[in-house]
Order: structure tokens, then C-alpha cells, then sequence
């Protein structure tokens, strides 16, 4: 028996877990299937979820074969619809423990507030058996994806749990994190994580859960726990959590805490954990930390030595201006290195250096110019946009472009400018001009029929540094773009163009477009055609990656994978996409991360649909039912993803080959075995 104590009306509903007779089955509960390939009716039940019909969905709630329930519930946590919140809150109290597990999961998931009430409600206080500890711990988490600040503080106060109830200390710890990343933190909440994280007798799921809140969730500072997490993320034999603690000491800008992760650097094993480190490197006090960054440009690791000179573009200062300048010209580093370098140098450069500009700004010049690969261009490109007088030439270097990732390039280089903040300063008496020529820039970027480039415009358009508004009384030509745009292949670009003209209009948010289905129905028979030894072999110019699709977790994202692999759509198409120590993307028809083909699907999130270590695969997506033909593969955990990027297969070998990827790289093909 477990008994949890908190004050008030959320103590009497949520965790008062005492002896008492549980819950009665109405008729003795039939196991429920979960096998979407066993039933007829759970695929129908699949197509209305899909098709996102929530009436007939609905209906399955009152059906006897708890399947059905199940597997109705289940699908509201894709399908989102708060109309079912109420009747969700009935499942809640259904005989079948799974069933129950669903509905707090699809509650959760719909994330609105009205469903707080109704899980606390659902939450069963009474539990000797421990049986409902799985519901109760699902429940948990779902109030951390929709609850109220309030019951954050009166949860983060339960102190009392036996040994064994680990269901409910997990699920109270992913509430805590969920929580944070929907920017609602407590000190107490805090304090908290860092306990779980401190206590080594915890299971690694539990303190991995608490290291990624400390890690990852914004608006939280840790300088008075330095002490604590500085040596227990030196000494933390999970790489996991390792990683997630070096993240959370970028929290603490304590000068102990900034000569830990300084003399950590260099002794650190796993590659992931120096990116990690580097980044937290950069809140702390650039003269101090600075050697320990520059030593990092030689890490025998690319992703390494490109964080560290990603490093210098954000936190560098001027007084190493002229030094950037100078490691950027050394011919031992990789091209993205030098790019990245020759950023920061013209970034940084003080205006009292102004002799240094010329040659500096004509060497990145010529970089680009003689760059043969499109994505080097392209980094080079954007390097000089750290310089705004090169707008003009930026400019006409997009709109020559016949490379799609070099248009593309120019005009987030032309955004970078427009978004300066020290955009009057630097421009001087000379803003309003260049304002004004930038919005012209930005209206025939809108007008080119290129999408990444519509997007890109028509967000710099809206830019409210700029209140561009007062150029454009007319936007008819706004109205013109939309009807251009091939729908559903330009959805991202679509909403992008529609924020605009509601911004120009000075209207409240638009009414964005609705997908009213997704590709198609689900082809079970190609799913039907897999099993567990099925495996699909990506190709890459760096080797093989041996993959395992996952149709129970996402079958209509697999069956889709499946027929575009067997038509050759992925062949030779590039890996566009890379952020050190979390994804690489790719399978961009276009090679810039704006391009689809004419079809969406529907999102998939299971509550199984976990990014709990590395190699998971996901679909890309701008947005819930907007995922097509881009997907990507993380290096390490990321739970922040989960419930909200379908994921659809898994790495079985090969990761080293994913380590090894950089931007560019080839998928020469992928084949299904």
C-alpha cells in the first residue's frame, strides 16, 4: 500500500494511494489486442482515425470488445479533437486497465485545459493491488501536457512512494518535464529533478527523465545546484545522462562550474558529450572559456570542431575578431569550419577595425565563388550576410541561382540581415533606404514561384523589428502567391504566406489551411508483407545504415516509406540537414528542407512512439498532419520530440555510419530486404 499526501483538493483527488478494493470489472475484462494486422474492424478503426472522424470514432467507445475501446481512445492522440474530452474522461473509468491507459494518453495529447480536471478526476486513489499504477502514472504525465501551474507546485510536494512504485515516479517525473517544456517551471519542481538526478540508487530511466528536464527545459537557472551537478556529470557512467547533465550545467554560469566543464572537455570520451559541453560553454564568460573552445577547432570529431566554431558566431566578441579571420583561411579545416569562422569574423569585427573589412569580406567572397558544391556556397553565402552591406550582392547571388539550396541560402542570409538587432545602428543614417530595399527584395521573393523562398520572404515581411506593414497598404499580390502554390506539396509555405497577409491586414491569426486527409488508406497488404527480419538498408555515401520499420507504431508512415522506396524516390537525394548530437535529415526532393511531394500524411504518436535512445527515425513535419518524404535520425535520447514526430523505424547497425554523416552526403539508395 502506498499512501502520497499533498494540501487540498488535488491531494484528495490525484495522490491519495491507499488500501481499498479496486475498481469492479462490469463483465470480466477480455484481454484487448493491440495488433493492428489481426482485426478488420481495428483497421477500420485506423481509417477513421486518419480520415479524422471523430463521431464514428466516438461510437467505438460503447463498444463491448474492449479492443475497439482501446484502439478508438488510442486514436485521439493523433486525432487531437477536444470534443472528446469529456468522453475520454469516461474511458477513464472503463474495466480494461489498457483502455483507461489510452484515454489518459489521448487526453494528454489534446493538451487543452479542459482535460486537467478530468484526469485528476480519473486519477484512482484507491489501489492495493497496484494494478492501476500504469493508468495512474499515464495520467501524471498527461497533466504535465495540459495542467496548471498550480498543480506543478502541489505535485512537485509528494514525498512519500514505496520502493516499488516506479510507474508513478516516472509518470510524476515526465509530468515535471513535460511541464517545463510547455515553459511552466517551479523552483520546487527543480529542486526536485535535481534530488532524483543526485540519488544514484534510482533506476537510469528515472534520473535519464530528470537529467533531460535539468538539460533541456528553458527558463530554468541552476547556479545554486552547480555544486552539486558539476562532479556528478563528470562522473556519470550513463552516456545519456551524461550528455543531459553537461546540457544543464549551460545554466550555471558559476566560475567552478565553467572550470569543470572546461578541464571536462578534453578528457570526455563519447563526441556527443563534448557538443554538449561546448554548447554549455556558451553562456558562461567568453575570456575564460575561450582556450578550452579554440582547442576544440582540432577535436578529432567534425561535429566537434563544428559545434566549436558554431561557438564563435554566437557568443564571440570582438576582441578575437581578426583571430577567426585568421583560423578561417587555415586549410586544415573543413570548409564548414572556415564558413562558420568567416561568420563570426564578420560578425564580430569592431567598427574601430575597419581596415580589416575589405580584405576580410573579398576573401569569403572568393571562397564562394570558387565553391563548387552547392551546400559549401551556401555556407559561405550566409557567412557574408554576417556583413550587411552585402545585401545587394546577396541578393542578385539568390536571384541568379539555379540551385534550390543556394536561393534558398541567400534569402535566409537576406533575413538574417532584415532581423540584425542592431539593425539601425549599423546601417546608420542609412536605414530607411535599406529597409525599404529589403521589403522590395522580400515582395518579389514572394512573387518568384520558388516555396522555400516564398516562406522565407514572406516571414521577413511580417518581421516586427521592421513594421514593414506601412510599406504595403495593398497586399493583393499576397492573395495572387497563395493561388500559386500546389497544395498539399507547399502546405509550410501556404501557412506562411496566410500569417502574412493577416499580419499586413493588422487581423487577428488566420484561419490556416486544413488538410481534409491524409495520402491515402493504409495499404495493409504491404505491411502484411513485412515481418520482424524485414530490414531496409539506407545507402549512403558513407556506408550502410541497417534500419527496422515499426508498422505497429506507424503503419500508414511505413507503408508510405515502403512504396516510395520501392519506386526509387530516394535515390541520390542528400542529407540537407545536420545538427550536431541531435539529428541528420534528408530526402528533401528540392535538397534545402522546403520540398515535399503532392501529399501529406496524417502524424502518428502512439503512446509507445518514445525517442528514448539514439537511432530512432522520424518523419519530418511542419506542423500535426503535414509529414511527407523527409525524415530524419537522432544521434542520442530526445524525449521532447515524443507525441509529436511519428516515428516509423529504428537503426539495428550502422550507427556509426549516422555519426559520420555531414551535410551533403549522399543517400544513393535505400532498399527493403
Amino acid at each position: 500500500m502506498t499512501r502520497i499526501t499533498l494540501p487540498g483538493l488535488f491531494a484528495a483527488l490525484l495522490v491519495c494511494i491507499c488500501a481499498c478494493v479496486p475498481p469492479k470489472d462490469k463483465s470480466g475484462v477480455a484481454v484487448v489486442n493491440t495488433d493492428l494486422f489481426a482485426d478488420a474492424e481495428i483497421q477500420e478503426i485506423y481509417r477513421l482515425q486518419d480520415l479524422r472522424n471523430t463521431d464514428s470514432l466516438l461510437s467505438y467507445f460503447e463498444a463491448q470488445d474492449p479492443s475497439y475501446r482501446y484502439a478508438a481512445a488510442l486514436a485521439f492522440g493523433s486525432v487531437r479533437d477536444t470534443n472528446a474530452i469529456e468522453k475520454l474522461g469516461e474511458l477513464l473509468k472503463d474495466e480494461s486497465m489498457d483502455v483507461r491507459y489510452a484515454a489518459a494518453y489521448a487526453l494528454g495529447q489534446i493538451g487543452n485545459a479542459a482535460a486537467e480536471p478530468v484526469l485528476l478526476e480519473g486519477f484512482e486513489r484507491y489501489d492495493s493491488t497496484g494494478e492501476s499504477m500504469k493508468v495512474n502514472g499515464a495520467i501524471l504525465e498527461a497533466i504535465g501536457k495540459c495542467g496548471s501551474l498550480k498543480s506543478l507546485q502541489q505535485m512537485s510536494k509528494v514525498s512519500t512512494y514505496k520502493a516499488g512504485d516506479t510507474l508513478l515516479q516516472e509518470g510524476l517525473a515526465w509530468s515535471v518535464y513535460r511541464f517545463g517544456l510547455r515553459g511552466i517551471t517551479d523552483t520546487s519542481a527543480t529542486a526536485r529533478m535535481v534530488g532524483i538526478i543526485a540519488n544514484k540508487r534510482n533506476w537510469p530511466r528515472l534520473r535519464l527523465i530528470a537529467a533531460h528536464y535539468l538539460g533541456r527545459v528553458r527558463g530554468i537557472r541552476l547556479d545554486t545546484f552547480g555544486r552539486t551537478l558539476a562532479p556528478l556529470a563528470v562522473k556519470e557512467p550513463d552516456v545519456n545522462i551524461r550528455m543531459a547533465l553537461a546540457s544543464s550545467l549551460g545554466k550555471s554560469n558559476r566560475l567552478y562550474v565553467s572550470d569543470t566543464l572546461m578541464k571536462w572537455l578534453p578528457r570526455e570520451t563519447d563526441y556527443r558529450v563534448r557538443v554538449n559541453i561546448i554548447n554549455a560553454l556558451g553562456t558562461h564568460l567568453y575570456k575564460n572559456v575561450r582556450p578550452a573552445v579554440f582547442n576544440a577547432l582540432k577535436d578529432p570529431n567534425v561535429h566537434v570542431q563544428n559545434t566549436a566554431a558554431q561557438f564563435f558566431v554566437t557568443a564571440g566578441q570582438g576582441m578575437d575578431a581578426t583571430y577567426y579571420w585568421r583560423l578561417a583561411k587555415d586549410s586544415t579545416l573543413t570548409w564548414s569550419q572556415q564558413a562558420a569562422l568567416y561568420a563570426a569574423a564578420q560578425k564580430h569585427l569592431p567598427p574601430s577595425f575597419a581596415e580589416f573589412r575589405d580584405p576580410m569580406n573579398y576573401q569569403c567572397r572568393k571562397r564562394y565563388e570558387r565553391a563548387t558544391d552547392p551546400y559549401e556556397k551556401a555556407a559561405f553565402l550566409k557567412a557574408m550576410g554576417q556583413f550587411g552591406w552585402n545585401f545587394r550582392y546577396i541578393y542578385q547571388q539568390g536571384a541568379a541561382a539555379k540551385s534550390t539550396t543556394l536561393r534558398t541560402a541567400a534569402w535566409e542570409a537576406l533575413s538574417a540581415i532584415n532581423e540584425r538587432p542592431d539593425f539601425f545602428k549599423f546601417f546608420g543614417a542609412g536605414w530607411p533606404k535599406v529597409a525599404k530595399e529589403l521589403s522590395i527584395y522580400f515582395k518579389r521573393g514572394t512573387m518568384g514561384g520558388d516555396a522555400g523562398v516564398i516562406a522565407l520572404a514572406a516571414i521577413a515581411l511580417r518581421s516586427p523589428q521592421r513594421a514593414y506593414r506601412e510599406f504595403f497598404p495593398q497586399y493583393g499580390w499576397l492573395d495572387t502567391t497563395l493561388t500559386t502554390l500546389k497544395m498539399p506539396r507547399d502546405l509550410e509555405t501556404y501557412h506562411e504566406v496566410q500569417k502574412t497577409v493577416a499580419y499586413l491586414k493588422n487581423s487577428g491569426p488566420p484561419d490556416l489551411y486544413k488538410n481534409k486527409a491524409g495520402k491515402n488508406q493504409v495499404d495493409w497488404s504491404v505491411l502484411q508483407s513485412l515481418d520482424n527480419d524485414t530490414r531496409t538498408i539506407i545507402q549512403t555515401s558513407k556506408g550502410a545504415i541497417r534500419v527496422q520499420l515499426l508498422p505497429n507504431l506507424a503503419p500508414a508512415s511505413v507503408a508510405s516509406f515502403v512504396e516510395l522506396v520501392k519506386s526509387g524516390y530516394y535515390n541520390d537525394k542528400t542529407f540537407h540537414r545536420v545538427v550536431p548530437n541531435f539529428v541528420i535529415q534528408g530526402g528533401c526532393p528540392r535538397g534545402d528542407g522546403y520540398g515535399s511531394l503532392d501529399f501529406t500524411l496524417r502524424t502518428e504518436v502512439p503512446p509507445a512512439s518514445r525517442y528514448s535512445e539514439g537511432g530512432y527515425i522520424g518523419l519530418a513535419s511542419a506542423g500535426p498532419d503535414t509529414e511527407g518524404v523527409q525524415f530524419f535520425i537522432v544521434h542520442s535520447p530526445t524525449p521532447h520530440l515524443d507525441g509529436k514526430y511519428t516515428i516509423f523505424a529504428k537503426v539495428v547497425e550502422g550507427m556509426n555510419v549516422v555519426h559520420d554523416i555531414q551535410v551533403g552526403d549522399l543517400i544513393k539508395r535505400i532498399t527493403v530486404q
